[in-house]
């Protein structure tokens, strides 16, 4: 009777143990599905939102019109398009040059002891707020065009326009072209770079023929990342823009771009016009969703290709094309001399050539020292400019008093800010946590389902932030009954952040060793009790990574919180009331016209705040790398 009794509580526990282990894996599958439902959920209330003035003007010439008259109910946005165009080509002509060689320099030529130091300058040039890119563009960048274009002899510029917002552009998605090239010349094979110089080819050039070719994908990775970036940017294109929903007459004249006249428009939009601004989103969003589509095409065809070679297919390796380069060129020369000669001839030729190639990749080198010259300067001259102007106005009273119309404080806005921190945490990372451990351990590789998250993820990643606010604004704030608010704000930022937590969080999980899992299955524990009594406690740094940017990119966003949390900068009474976090005091500060002081301190508070947290991720990626 013992061993029947001791077998029917044995089964019993084991079969609540299999009912937890069910229901731990259906909420983890609940949470990783979130994004999916997120992505779906912005499309299709975008999309019916926008269906009224789709109908109204005409999908065609709602998109290839060339008027934007709300008062007559004429709404085209090609000269919307046109500026989107042109200001994300002007920054692509600046940035790609100078990011692909500062990449470069960082990879190659760059001394080991500033080697860090350069990338966590590059990071920093990453972190800073785009608002704090508009203020410096508006206040420096607009009046030197101005003056040059007076110079040259152009009538009624105003230095706002293609030009000033290609600039700022340029140096706000320098970084990101920087961080993925380098990637891409990282993971090129080091048996291609070192069979170029047992070849007999220099340092310089066996770069530049051999190893940055060889990563021309990831390269075109960066390109195309640039570029979403740089359509999705909102409140620094704002500020220096100028804001004429026209075609520009030149690259000095004010213009618009798709985000600015969502931003523009939206604050005082009624009727119609609300609808048009959500079906110039749904525009925006296509090309978004366009790019993010040849990004993924372009990253998962260089994997396989990488595979193929590491397997002995795909390209060749790069010492047989730098060898074949001289051999061709060594016969071409060698039949057109007599024979008795060829020996000489084609030693010669080589090194002719060897000589050219030298000094062609020796400008190279060169030009991308001036590149990272270049970058350093740029984060150098925005940080000082903001120093220099708002150190002045930094005080006691600033920080921490009472916001009057007399004496302005930010206590409030540190105090919203904080907030919203806190809700979109809330939200972002036990979800972001959960969805992680699906991926990881629950999903089985390489299915369907899995791939429809991760690409869900990656479109959430990608959506702008302008979009992001409309959502907000009209689904949670009204829809949903939050009103403009902390909880409003807090809950549109999560979604933001959700995807930068679950890619952290599943690579940190990715690097547990398997043999964790195996030695604690092995002495009886579930799988439920596995994953969180062994493999969770060894990703926490990834945990706390994914806190750190999150927390990094909730202090920067402006656009999102603009619509959804307000910006009111009196301290708040509760969750349930608005409040303007720091970028948002900024920008109010700034658009009233007088507070060009209070603006520029608290862009030096916003930029202590992203140093803080730039040194924070480095201590934890390093402490990582340290316990690997």
């Amino acid at each position: 009777m013992e061993l029947i009794r001791e077998g029917l509580h044995n089964e019993k526990k084991q079969a609540g143990r299999t009912a937890k282990e069910k229901l731990f894996r259906a909420a983890l599958f609940v949470c990783a599905g979130l994004s999916v439902l997120a992505v779906l959920t912005i499309i299709l209330y975008l999309l019916v939102r926008a269906f009224p003035a789709f109908a109204e003007a005409g999908v065609f010439k709602f998109i290839f019109g060339s008027t934007w008259d709300p008062a007559a109910n004429r709404y085209g946005i090609l000269p919307m398009i046109a500026g989107s165009i042109f200001v994300t080509a002007a920054a692509l002509i600046i940035a790609v040059p100078v990011g692909v060689l500062s990449a470069v320099f960082l990879v190659r030529f760059c001394p080991k002891r500033l080697r860090k130091v350069f990338g966590n300058v590059i990071n920093l040039l990453a972190g800073i707020p785009s608002i704090i890119y508009g203020l410096f563009g508006m206040q420096v960048i607009v009046p030197a065009l101005k003056e040059a274009a007076y110079a040259f002899g152009i009538k009624g510029a105003t230095g706002d326009g293609i030009m000033a917002s290609g600039i700022i552009l340029a140096i706000m998605i320098l970084p990101t072209i920087v961080a993925v090239s380098k990637n891409a010349l990282l993971a090129v094979p080091k048996s291609y770079y070192e069979g170029a110089l047992a070849l007999g080819a220099s340092k310089e050039r066996a770069v530049f023929t051999v190893q940055l070719p060889a990563a021309k994908r990831g390269v075109l990775a960066s390109v195309i990342m640039g570029v979403g970036r740089a359509l999705g940017e909102t409140m620094a294109v704002m500020m220096v823009a100028g804001g004429s929903a026209k075609f520009p007459l030149s690259p000095f004249h004010s213009m618009r771009t798709l985000t600015v006249n969502i931003a523009m428009e939206m604050s005082y939009a009624t009727g119609l016009l609300v609808n048009a601004l959500i079906a110039t989103a749904v525009v925006l969003f296509i090309f978004i969703l366009i790019i993010n589509i040849l990004f993924k095409y372009i990253s998962e065809e260089r994997k396989t290709k990488g595979k193929k070679s590491k397997a002995g297919g795909g390209a060749r390796p790069a010492t047989s094309l730098a060898q074949g380069e001289i051999v061709i060129s060594e016969k071409k020369r060698a039949k057109a001399a007599p024979k008795s000669h060829a020996p000489y001839v084609s030693v010669i030729s080589g090194m002719h050539i060897k000589k050219r190639r030298f000094s062609f990749s020796r400008f190279f080198k060169y030009l991308s020292y001036a590149s990272v010259s270049l970058a350093l300067i740029s984060l150098l001259s925005i940080i000082l400019f903001v120093l220099v102007k708002g150190l002045p106005a930094v005080s006691w009273h600033f920080l921490f008093g009472k916001n009057t119309v007399a004496a302005p404080s930010v206590s409030g806005a540190i105090v919203s800010t904080l907030s919203i921190i806190f809700v979109a945490l809330l939200i972002a990372i036990p979800v972001g946590v959960a969805a992680a451990l699906y991926l990881t351990e629950y999903s089985k590789r390489g299915s369907k389902l899995v791939k429809l998250i991760r690409t869900a993820n990656d479109c959430l990643s990608g959506v702008p932030s302008i979009i992001f606010g409309l959502f907000g604004m009209f689904f949670i704030v009204q829809f949903m009954g939050l009103g403009t608010s902390i909880w409003a704000g807090g809950i549109t930022i999560s979604l933001m952040i959700l995807p930068t937590v679950i890619r952290s969080v599943e690579e940190s999980l990715l690097s547990v060793p398997d043999m964790y899992r195996e030695g604690s299955m092995a002495l009886g524990a579930g799988k439920m009790k596995t994953t969180l009594s062994v493999v969770l406690p060894q990703s926490l740094l990834g945990i706390v990574t994914a806190v750190i940017l999150s927390v990094g990119r909730i202090v920067s966003e402006s656009a999102v919180l603009i619509f959804t949390a307000g910006g009111a900068r009196d301290m708040i009474k509760g969750f349930s009331s608005p409040g303007a976090s720091l970028a948002v005091a900024m920008y109010s500060f700034v658009s009233e016209g007088k507070r060009f002081d209070e603006a520029y301190a608290t862009a030096v508070v916003l930029i202590v705040l992203v140093v803080a947290v730039n040194l924070l991720t480095g201590l934890a990626e390093r402490k990582k790398k340290g316990e690997a």
